[in-house]
């Protein structure tokens, strides 16, 4: 990993063995290849400083963005 940022958060309320989905659009501040995009989940709320070690479950999507103006549209996966 060269460089991480948090782009954005979310919060929601999940009931034992049920799915949630958060439709949203990431503006990536960068373009590439093989860029993973990770989600760190948390049983109530997230500590002020979420690190992957922390986490309850965590996940990651890789995407390849060629041009500076592309958007990523989370309802498309």
């Amino acid at each position: 990993m060269r460089e991480h940022k948090e782009i954005n958060r979310f919060q929601a309320t999940i009931e034992h063995n049920s799915t949630h989905h958060e439709p949203h659009t990431l503006q990536p501040t960068q373009t590439g290849e093989n860029l993973r995009v990770k989600y760190l989940l948390y049983k109530g709320g997230a500590p002020e400083k979420p690190i992957q070690e922390n986490t309850y479950w965590d996940l990651h999507i890789w995407i390849d963005l060629v041009g500076p103006s592309q958007s990523v549209n989370t309802q498309s996966f």
